[in-house]
């Protein structure tokens, strides 16, 4: 396993001992961190835009430069076939390359009109060709080809709108629900492009993806910024459709699924984990995923009072261990605004989002952006 943050150190660990392989120290912060198809060696991407690759094997190796973009990237991963480097940045779109030899740029993905704050790289059933799925500071979902990049579907998550509201639809309130209907080169796009028309969007920011199908690859769950409700997405057929959703005790900024775990209610074997937010207190959450043919039920998973015996009792007792951990964790280790240092694209998209839409917002420390 591969790790690294706000820290700037790049950690390599073997499992399941936990033992550190070997660590190095890289120049900026690192939003997003993997392992090659190989095994041989890590890629990651810096904060300033860069992305390098660096041998497990030889850790004091100088890191080898693959790429690099203009602004800030928020996230990162590499196809399931480990011939394609997916980057997005700031700028709203993400970047295909070949890997290794990124330099070759395969495709561009442009549709979202704010920062891309996390995606999801797959492979879809049927067709039997990769796709990637992308969340937004604009509230969309998006489905991409991996192949040419072409956007496959979108899905809009709004307040007040209905997600499947035609993009072309006029609104006559006078306030957009979205950026998507502004069309490239008019005044209003522009405008919009520019960030003068920010503050009339009512979309909901989407701030974590995860893909969490054991048997169904194509199941994801999204949380939304400051919703404590949690929605599950289904990409088959190339359309992205709601199937279900959860409430959390706070507001999810990170997730990750452990497919397969076995021993939950009715044949459940997906466990589902959500770092949330109350207040200050960060903790982390679980429920167990059951597909059926209406959809995805997800349960919490009551770490004291479930009497659940095999390894998914030891695996609970180890997730109850460390939601007990992080709870504990200092102020210091959180960035003032109830956010996660480790959760990618989150501070990029609040920096860029609250400069347009709030202009008296103040940092944790009291200084205007």
């Amino acid at each position: 396993m591969v790790s690294g943050g706000q820290d700037k150190k790049l950690v390599v660990w073997d499992l399941p001992s936990m033992k550190i392989k070997s660590q190095t120290t890289t120049d900026k912060k690192i939003v997003a961190a993997v392992i090659d198809l190989s095994g041989t060696n890590v890629v990651f991407a810096e904060k300033a835009g860069e992305v390098f690759s660096k041998p497990i094997a030889d850790p004091d190796a100088k890191s080898a430069h693959l790429l690099g973009h203009i602004s800030s990237l928020t996230d990162m991963a590499l196809s399931p076939s480990g011939t394609r480097l997916l980057t997005a940045d700031r700028d709203e779109k993400i970047r295909i390359s070949y890997y290794p030899h990124a330099y070759e740029i395969d495709a561009y993905c442009l549709g979202h009109t704010e920062l891309v704050t996390c995606m999801c790289v797959f492979q879809a059933p049927e067709p039997a060709e990769e796709r990637i799925i992308s969340a937004g500071a604009d509230g969309t979902l998006k489905l991409w080809s991996v192949k040419d990049g072409v956007c496959l579907h979108t899905y809009e998550i709004s307040e007040n709108t209905a997600p499947d509201k035609s993009q072309e639809e006029e609104v006559d309130d006078g306030k957009k629900k979205g950026w998507d209907h502004l069309a490239a080169g008019t005044a209003q796009g522009t405008a919009a492009v520019s960030g003068r028309f920010r503050a009339k969007c009512e979309a909901k920011p989407l701030v974590a993806l995860v893909q969490c199908g054991g048997a169904r690859s194509e199941l994801f769950a999204v949380a939304v910024e400051n919703s404590e409700e949690l929605l599950f997405f289904s990409t088959s057929a190339d359309l992205i459709k709601p199937v279900g959703s959860v409430k959390l005790g706070g507001p999810p900024v990170g997730l990750t699924c452990l497919k397969g775990a076995g021993g939950g209610p009715d044949g459940a074997e997906d466990i589902l984990i959500g770092v949330t937010f109350t207040g200050a207190a960060a903790k982390l959450e679980a429920c167990w995923l059951q597909s059926g043919a209406s959809g995805v039920v997800a349960t919490v998973i009551d770490k004291e009072g479930a009497k659940i015996a095999g390894s998914s009792a030891v695996l609970l007792d180890t997730i109850a261990a460390m939601s007990a951990a992080i709870s504990e964790l200092a102020d210091e280790a959180l960035e003032g605004e109830g956010v996660a240092a480790t959760s990618t694209g989150q501070d990029q998209y609040l920096q860029k989002r609250r400069r347009h839409t709030e202009p008296g917002w103040k940092d944790h420390n009291g200084k205007k952006k």
